[in-house]
């Protein structure tokens, strides 16, 4: 028998998985890993059915658009999640978001 996960441990590992991707933005425009995570967001839409676009707003600075159908075409809903991160602080915390512990 094949076992399917929940939709919360699908989500829970979608996230674990996005923030292993370094995507620290350092403040100099490099943007690394950027790029990386806004394919990975684009190609977890695209496993459910839409149609994401990568939009590329500077070297390797990447966001993803997807649309979803409602059933209230005079209602709209928006959601943005921006793909980098500050740099960490030396007291803020003691290791990076992106390191591969669980």
């Amino acid at each position: 028998m094949i076992e399917h996960p929940s939709a919360q441990d699908e989500v829970v590992g979608l996230c674990s998985e996005l923030i292993r991707i370094d995507s620290t933005n350092f403040g100099d425009g490099s943007g690394p890993g950027e790029r990386e995570a806004g394919e990975y967001v684009a190609a977890s839409l695209a496993e459910v059915g839409l149609e994401p676009v990568i939009h590329e707003t500077g070297d390797r600075r990447t966001n993803v658009v997807a649309r979803i159908a409602g059933t209230d075409p005079s209602r709209g809903a928006l959601l943005i999640r921006d793909p980098t991160r500050s740099r960490p602080g030396p007291r803020r915390t003691t290791a990076r978001p992106s390191s591969r512990r669980r």
